[in-house]
């Protein structure tokens, strides 16, 4: 996929009102961005490149979410306070029939009002 293609969609910053969890990981997950094609995620840990991961994204606290199926893209290290290294990666959906495209665009949509 090129830089123009991951582009194609607009981004939304989940202002907090929507949550990624890994559902083979126990680790803390902040979801930066999130759009019709892909999220990216900032993590204490790297997801292995190519890798496809399995994930719940969900409005934070309400009970609706969808588990999705993600490819790792790219991965970017940024320092946070402290010296902290914190991953940013970057995810396409994969195998996202229909159910999950509706829940992925319902969810932008709250955002979008909020």
């Amino acid at each position: 996929m090129t830089t123009a293609d991951r582009r194609a969609h607009v981004r939304v910053d989940p202002l907090g009102q929507i949550e990624a969890h890994s559902v083979w990981r126990l680790q803390p997950l902040h979801l930066r961005e999130l759009s019709e094609t892909g999220f990216s995620l900032e993590s204490m840990g790297p997801f292995d490149p190519d890798a496809i991961h399995k994930f719940r994204i969900g409005l934070d606290g309400s009970g609706r979410s969808v588990i999705v199926q993600a490819r790792a893209c790219h991965t970017t290290i940024v320092k946070a306070a402290g010296g902290l290294a914190i991953h940013v990666t970057g995810f396409e959906l994969v195998h996202a029939g229909d159910r999950v495209r509706r829940e992925i665009l319902a969810l932008l949509r709250f955002v979008e009002e909020f």
